[in-house]
C-alpha cells in the first residue's frame, strides 16, 4: 500500500449490499478513501467486496454489540475511522396501519430505527476521541404524508430526530451527525421498493419539480459529500434528495 493510501481517510458503509448502500460504497471507493463494507447478506457482500477490493464484515445491524464491535475493529485494524454511512432499512411496502401486525411493526422498528440507534451509539463510543462524520438515511415520507407508509414514516422520522439530538450531544467531540432523505428512485430495486409503490405517490411520478425520479447515485453523492472534512460546519441536518417532492407537496 502506498503512503498516500495508508494516510487516506477510512469510511465504513453499513447496509452496503442494498441499491443505495452499494452506490455509496462505490462512490466512497472511487473517491480514494479506504473502504470497509458491512451487511447481513453474506453472498452479495462477498461479491461487492471482490468488486471493490474492500474488506467486508457480516453483521446484524440491529444489534448494538455487532455494530460497536465492527466500528471498533475497523478503528483498530485501519488505524482510524473517519466516517460511517448507514443505509440499513426495510423495504417500504404499502400497507394500511390498521392491517399491520405487531411482528411487522417490530421488524420495521428494528431495521429502520434500532439500526440507526446502534450506529449512533457505536460512533459515539468509538469515534468520540477523534471526531468524524456519521450519515444516516430516512425518506421523503417523513415530510410528505403517504397513506400506507404510516409506520415506515414513523420509524424514519425517529431517525431524523435522533440525528438532530446526537448532533447536539456530540458536537463537543467534533463528531457530526447528518441524514439524507431520498424520494422515490427510478430503480425499483432501491431497498426493494414494492411494485405497488407507484400508487403511493399518485401525483409524484414524474416528480412535479424536476419531472423525473432520482437515482441511487444521486443520493449517494449527497451522503458521501457529507463525509468530507470540508463539510465540517454541517451537523444535525436532514438533506432531502427527492427531486423537489417535499417542497412541492407541503
Amino acid at each position: 500500500m502506498s503512503a498516500d493510501k495508508e494516510n487516506a481517510p477510512v469510511h465504513m458503509v453499513l447496509g452496503a449490499t442494498g441499491n443505495l448502500g452499494s452506490a455509496v460504497s462505490r462512490r466512497v471507493a472511487a473517491g480514494g478513501s479506504r473502504l470497509i463494507i458491512a451487511a447481513h447478506d453474506g453472498e452479495r457482500l462477498a461479491a461487492l467486496s471482490d468488486e471493490l477490493r474492500a474488506p467486508a464484515m457480516s453483521l446484524d445491524a440491529t444489534r448494538f454489540d455487532h455494530v460497536e464491535a465492527a466500528l471498533e475493529h475497523t478503528r483498530r485494524s485501519m488505524g482510524r475511522l473517519d466516517g460511517v454511512v448507514s443505509c440499513v432499512g426495510t423495504r417500504p411496502v404499502r400497507k394500511d396501519v390498521a392491517d399491520i401486525t405487531p411482528d411487522e411493526w417490530l421488524e420495521i422498528l428494528a431495521k429502520d430505527l434500532t439500526s440507526a440507534v446502534a450506529t449512533v451509539r457505536a460512533a459515539a463510543t468509538v469515534m468520540r476521541h477523534h471526531g468524524g462524520s456519521v450519515v444516516l438515511c430516512s425518506g421523503a415520507a417523513t415530510r410528505v404524508g403517504f397513506g400506507g407508509l404510516e409506520l415506515w414514516s414513523a420509524a424514519k422520522s425517529g431517525v431524523e430526530g435522533l440525528v438532530r439530538s446526537a448532533a447536539s450531544a456530540y458536537a463537543r467531540f467534533d463528531l457530526r451527525f447528518n441524514c439524507v432523505a431520498p424520494g422515490p428512485l427510478a430503480d425499483p430495486a432501491m431497498e426493494g421498493w414494492d411494485p405497488e409503490m407507484t400508487e403511493v405517490f399518485p401525483s409524484a411520478l414524474p416528480l412535479p419539480a424536476l419531472g423525473r425520479e432520482g437515482g441511487a447515485e444521486e443520493t449517494a453523492a449527497a451522503a458521501t459529500w457529507l463525509l468530507a472534512p470540508e463539510q465540517g460546519w454541517i451537523t444535525g441536518q436532514v438533506f432531502r434528495v427527492d427531486g423537489g417532492l417535499s417542497c412541492c407537496r407541503d
